[in-house]
């Protein structure tokens, strides 16, 4: 699925579902303004309601573009099925922002071999395209031509 502002990644291996990762633009903040760890992880916990069970590891870096990352992994189950939520919250300093939320298997993690890392730290806001000229233009303008 590849929408606007959403993308659906599916993690297939010799025809078996290891992970799925849903990948959303965030709204924009004020420039330089960045979540904190601590919330980015109470908000983890709130969005997995009844499935959470408990945080497993949170950690804070930056890549060497500068774009700040914070990474919460959490289990938990759905439907008695042991799972594991890796979320990320990925922002820059001119106030875009992303989130990636994988979701597996628990009994799948060592095959899944923390594919999200190497995502992530390759992931990069792209310049947002600009209105094309005749978009720009006025009917007015348009009917001149």
């Amino acid at each position: 699925v590849d929408r606007h502002n959403l993308s659906v990644l599916r993690f297939v291996d010799r025809g078996d579902l290891v992970a799925q990762c849903n990948v959303s633009e965030l709204a924009d903040v004020e420039p330089g303004k960045h979540m904190a760890l601590e919330s980015f992880q109470q908000e983890v916990q709130r969005s997995l309601g009844d499935n959470f069970g408990q945080i497993v590891e949170a950690s804070q870096f930056d890549t060497d573009e500068g774009t700040r990352v914070l990474r919460v992994q959490a289990a938990g189950s759905a439907s008695e099925i042991p799972v594991i939520w890796i979320y990320y919250h990925v922002s820059n300093d001119s106030g875009r922002r992303a989130a990636l939320a994988f979701t597996l298997q628990a009994d799948l993690l060592e095959r899944f071999a923390e594919s999200d890392k190497t995502m992530v730290e390759t992931f990069e806001f792209t310049p947002r395209p600009q209105p094309s000229e005749a978009a720009r233009q006025t009917p007015a303008q348009a009917e001149r031509r």
